[in-house]
Order: C-alpha cells, then structure tokens, then sequence
C-alpha cells in the first residue's frame, strides 16, 4: 500500500497530468491554472478540516462525562458498601429517601424486597419472620389471636403493613383474639352493648339497619375491656377458693353475667334481662344464689360472725364487681372509716340525710353530690331507687317457681364435699396448689342432677313488693352494714 503524499505532491502529479492531457503551455496560462488549482485545493482542505474539528469535540466531551458518571457511581458504591458493613451487625439500614418512601396501599411483600436492596453483595439477609407473615394473612390471623393487647398496639401503631391490614380486618383479628383468650367475656360483653368502646368501621362498611351510616366494630378498648374483666372475674374465684369457699367451673360464667347486670342503670331493663329465660337459666340462677351465699361466708368471720348480709348487699351495689375483688384482696374495706364512706354512697341521700347536715359541702369526705348516687337509677339522688342483682335474682328465682330453700344446705356445702360420691374433699391438691373447683365430668354430673331436680320439685311462690317491704329491706340493710363495722 502506498504512503500517503502531501499536498505539494499532490500539486505536482497534478501538474504533470495536466501537462499530459495537452493544457497550454504559456506561462500567463500556466500562473493562472497554478492560481486557480491552489485555491480550490485550499478551500477542499478548509471544508475537511471544518467537518472534522466538531467531530472530535463531541466524543471528547462524551468520553468526560462518561468518566464523571463512572466515578460517582464507584464513590456511591463504596459508600453503601461501607455503611452497609457497619450496620448489618446490628441490623439496622439505611433510612429510605423521600422518594423511597412506602405509601399504605402496597404490598406487603415489596417491605421485605426493599430491606433486600441495603444488603450489600456476600451479606445474607437477616430472617424477619414478621415481614414474612404479612405475606400471609391467613397465618397472621392465627398469631394475633394469641397475642396479648399489648403486643396488638404496639404493632397496630408500629407496623404500617400491619395498621393497614388491621383496619380492612378490625372485626375479624379482635374478635378472634376475645374468643381465643377471654371466650365467655365475649359471648357476655357483647360490643354492641357498649357503644363508647366501639368505632366506626375503618373499612367504610355501612350499618345494614342505617345504610347513610358507618356500622360500630369492636375497638380495641373493648378487647383491652374483657381482658380486664376476665381477670378480675379469675382472682375473685381464686380467693374464694383460697378462703376455703369453691365454685363450679360454670360460676365465671355467671359472675359475668351478673357483672353485665350491674352494668345497667334501671331497673326495667336489669328486669327484662333476667326474665328472659334464654339468657338466665334455672341452673344459672341456682349458682348465683350459690356465689351469694359463699361472698357472705367469705365476708364473715368464720368464729364471731353472726351471718351479716350488709357486706355482701354493700359490695353488689357497687358500680363494678372490680371493688368485689379489692376487699377480698383487703385492698378496701379496711377499717369501719372506709366502711361508713361507702355506706354513705349507698344509702344517705339528701332526704334521709340527718338534720343539719344540708348545709355541709361532705360528709365523711364523701361530697355531697355523690352521697346516695349509688343507690338511685342512672347513678343519680335525683332518679328512683335502683335495686341491686342479688336482690332481683332472689325474686326471679321465687317467680319461676325454683325451690333453692331446701337447697341451702347443698349451696353451703359445695366445694367441701364430693357433689357426687359425699367423701371430704381436701383445698388442695398434693402440689399444694389451691383447687379452685372439680373436674369437668363431676361437675358435668351435679349439674344434670340439679336441673333434673329443678325439673321435678318446683313450687310457685308469690312476692308482693310494696312500700312497706321496701323501707323493712331498708331497715335490714341498715342493721347488716351496722354490725359488720363493729365486728370490723
């Protein structure tokens, strides 16, 4: 191949094929085809140049940027690869970028695919079981039903994918929670009863009754509610039983049931509720009148007592049985000052309330407005009397005809005796725990033998409540609470 020549070679092979071809050979003639073949050769030579300078200015300046991005890119690695090796020791990640961040409608599988993204190369990812449920609903149910309150808030206010789940699911996790840990609190305490522990559902679900409202879903003050009440209900049970007074197995069932009594302010509906046979059977009425008797034994000392009822009629007037539980607890009820207080929010109100005495702001550092409250409807001195559970399921079982008279001696009995076989029965088990009721089968046997029993003897007995009984109950009432403070 051949060398490449210059332009002065290039001029003179031009020349000579010119000579060649016959041009005129004058010198005039031969300057100006001199002249004129050196501009156009000159301005070739521009034109080439022109078109080759842009050229090379762009791919230099493309090869620069290209340089740049590869060096920031190679800086960003490093970074992340150096903070990613410091942090995955104590499994914590970068934060997420304004851009990166989560909105509530996505998956919950892109939580863990994003926390994947901060692992760098050769690292393994640590194992979020958490993240792994969300990715199975069905699962998470089944866990949230075992978790404690607790546990569901802190999640329910940490988790998005978690807040978001629960809020298209509110009825079904918290429903399943009660029925799983606390099962006859919910079947007692029902949510739709009580209207301040419920909320409108998050879902936008509409009422079937009010289509142009938002049905109520149990909240999760409503679980944290019967959990409570499951408890309380459990230590009364547990400190009869360590006072030596049993129970059946069934009784925290109507100990609820008469807990959801005293929840109602007037007396129509509290009647309503125990005629209803559907919701207070014989036998039901039979073991409440059985924790009546075994309360007044537990409140009564068990060599000087002479039977006081005052105690047990005080603690059932109460607005909640949780105070049943803090004077077996010896919580309250300490001494006769405390005693007299709350006899004096039971019974004084300002009209039975002694002579000059209308003028004092309390009495017994009770306040004038709250003496007498807890013995009226709604809580209120200004509405009617309001009668307390025992006494209404006492009369509800004379009504049906239930004849627990010639049972005394077996509600007296229960819990020291075998309900079956009569041999003694020990308090305690050869652990030394205490043994709070039988077995399932025994009790199971007593009960069939007690409804067959209410089935076959049954008497009908009248009960007229007049004024009169009214002020004698009074009087009783009055001499109950009198002689438990001086045996206090």
């Amino acid at each position: 191949m051949d060398p490449p020549r210059s332009d002065s070679q290039n001029c003179t092979g031009f020349l000579a094929r010119a000579v060649s071809q016959d041009q005129p050979h004058s010198p005039l003639q031969t300057s100006q085809f001199l002249s004129r073949t050196v501009s156009q050769e000159s301005s070739a030579s521009q034109a080439l140049q022109s078109t080759q300078e842009p050229t090379s200015q762009v791919s230099t300046e493309n090869s620069i940027i290209f340089q740049r991005r590869q060096r920031r890119k190679l800086e960003k690695q490093q970074d992340t690869t150096q903070d990613a090796s410091q942090d995955v020791g104590s499994h914590r990640f970068l934060p997420p970028t304004p851009a990166q961040q989560l909105n509530y409608s996505r998956k919950a599988s892109d939580a863990y695919t994003w926390i994947k993204r901060f692992i760098p190369p050769g690292c393994k990812a640590p194992f979020h079981i958490f993240n792994i449920l969300l990715d199975k609903p069905e699962l998470l149910l089944e866990v949230t039903k075992w978790l404690e309150v607790d546990d569901l808030v802190a999640l329910f206010a940490i988790s998005k994918d978690f807040h978001s789940m629960m809020n298209t699911q509110m009825t079904t996790m918290i429903m399943g929670n009660a029925r799983a840990r606390a099962p006859e609190s919910a079947e007692v305490f029902l949510f739709k009863c009580y209207q301040s522990l419920c909320i409108y559902d998050p879902a936008q679900n509409r009422n079937e009754v009010k289509p142009h409202m938002l049905r109520n879903v149990p909240s999760l003050r409503w679980l944290r509610f019967i959990h409570f009440r499951e408890e309380i209900v459990d230590c009364i049970i547990r400190t009869l039983a360590a006072k030596g007074q049993r129970l059946p197995k069934y009784a925290s069932k109507v100990i609820k049931k008469i807990w959801f009594v005293v929840d109602v302010p007037d007396n129509k509906r509290r009647m309503g509720i125990l005629h209803n046979s559907r919701l207070w059977s014989d036998v039901e009425l039979y073991i409440a009148c059985m924790f009546f008797m075994k309360l007044d034994m537990a409140c009564t000392d068990p060599v000087d007592g002479k039977g006081e009822r005052g105690i047990r009629r005080l603690l059932l007037a109460q607005r909640s049985l949780s105070k049943t539980d803090e004077v077996l607890h010896r919580e309250e009820l300490r001494n006769p000052y405390e005693l007299l207080q709350m006899h004096v929010e039971w019974k004084i109100n300002r009209v039975n309330m002694p002579p000059g005495m209308h003028a004092a702001r309390s009495l017994f550092n009770v306040p004038l407005e709250d003496c007498g409250r807890l013995g009226c409807e709604y809580w209120s001195p200004s509405f009617s009397k309001l009668r307390r559970p025992d006494e209404l399921i006492m009369k509800e079982s004379i009504r049906r005809g239930l004849n627990f008279k010639d049972k005394v001696i077996d509600l007296f009995l229960w819990g020291n005796l075998h309900p079956v076989t009569g041999e003694d029965v020990f308090p305690r088990n050869k652990r030394g725990d205490v043994q709070t009721s039988f077995d399932f089968e025994t009790e199971r046997q007593a009960l069939e033998d007690l409804k067959i029993h209410a089935s076959k003897e049954g008497t009908h007995f009248e009960w007229d409540t007049d004024e009169d009984e009214e002020d004698e109950d009074d009087a009783e009432d009055t001499e109950g609470v009198d002689d438990s403070a001086a045996s206090l």
